[in-house]
């Protein structure tokens, strides 16, 4: 699964990777973890499609989606990205599919539906491997220098084409590492 599975989709002037398969009324949209992308769904999206219209994006900063340097990411700001998507590619009833980082985005646009700032109709909302407690979260030690306001910018340049670091910090994410990650990467 790559680009040629998905498109592009212009919102506030940033350039998102969107996927958006199967011929469904009911309409999931999924919204991925950190540090990963639309991609954690190619094994899975084949038998969503079945049942559902599926639509799932790269965040801002995330696999294929714009990744400007200029810009402080926050959840705001994607929560933000997400909605205008979803308006312009004209989804007015959903239900969402939220992983990791994704149930923090997940969070803040249920927090605003329910404070009535948006006409989005939310059927349901699964959310796995949610956010926890500062005080519970273990932050790895890239994680706390990436979060450096001097050298978090300087450390995410260096980091962000080198197939080998994404590879070992997505190992880290698993448990077993996975196998097929080689096949898998090389293959987005």
């Amino acid at each position: 699964m790559g680009k040629n599975k998905g498109k592009f989709i212009t919102v506030a002037n940033k350039k998102i990777f969107v996927i958006d398969e199967g011929d469904f009324k009911e309409t999931i949209v999924i919204l991925h973890g950190y540090p990963t992308s639309s991609y954690d769904y190619h094994r899975v999206l084949p038998e969503l499609t079945k049942h559902y219209r599926v639509v799932i994006h790269d965040h801002l900063g995330f696999g294929f989606s714009d990744k400007p340097f200029s810009l402080t990411y926050s959840l705001i700001s994607q929560a933000d990205i997400a909605l205008q998507l979803w308006t312009a590619m004209g989804l007015k009833e959903v239900t969402i599919l939220a992983h990791d980082y994704g149930t923090s985005v997940a969070k803040e646009i249920l927090s605003r539906k329910n404070h009535n700032l948006i006409p989005l109709k939310i059927n349901r909302i699964i959310l796995c491997n949610s956010s926890m407690r500062l005080e519970h979260l273990h932050i790895r030690n890239m994680d706390k220098l990436l979060k450096d306001k001097k050298l978090g910018k300087f450390i995410a340049r260096l980091t962000n084409n080198s197939y080998q670091t994404f590879k070992k910090r997505i190992n880290t994410t698993y448990n077993p590492a996975l196998n097929d990650i080689d096949f898998d990467l090389n293959n987005i």
